[in-house]
């Protein structure tokens, strides 16, 4: 991890301190979108990327039936960046604010708010014991809305 950082807690990383780990570190920064696809692909931070858009994964995930070897292969295939192996990572996960929708259905199905924090606190869990990663952080705020206060503020 990098000296000047802004590390909140042990799992914890402001908006700043993650442009400071991209612009610095882009080539041992994991980033994961937790949300949705369908939210994903409408807007999500520069080279992250969400591994979880099949219905199958999420479910697979929240069963404990992915082990922590697939798991972690999941997220570096479907990554942009070109990670070595034996290579430890920082992972940052993020996702949105969790706020209720309008419709029940909605909040019941796998892109709802409760699903994205359940993604979020499993991966969390699950990876931060595996020796691929060297920090597993969340993002401070939720997205968008922490990206748009950093634009002015870091």
């Amino acid at each position: 991890m990098l000296k000047d950082m802004t590390v909140l807690d042990t799992v914890t990383i402001s908006t700043c301190g993650l442009a400071s780990l991209i612009r610095e570190a882009p080539d041992t920064t994991l980033i994961v979108d937790c949300r949705g696809f369908t939210e994903y692909n409408e807007s999500h931070i520069r080279h992250s990327m969400n591994a979880f858009f099949s219905k199958l994964i999420r479910r697979r995930l929240f069963e404990n039936k992915l082990d922590d070897n697939c798991l972690i292969h999941q997220l570096m295939s479907c990554s942009t960046g070109c990670f070595k192996m034996d290579e430890k990572l920082d992972l940052v996960l993020y996702a949105e604010e969790d706020k209720p929708r309008g419709n029940k259905r909605r909040i019941a199905s796998c892109n709802a708010p409760e699903s994205t924090a359940k993604i979020m606190r499993v991966l969390r869990e699950r990876l931060e014991d595996t020796d691929k990663f060297r920090s597993v952080m969340v993002l401070e705020d939720s997205f968008p809305f922490s990206c748009v206060v950093s634009l002015f503020s870091c």
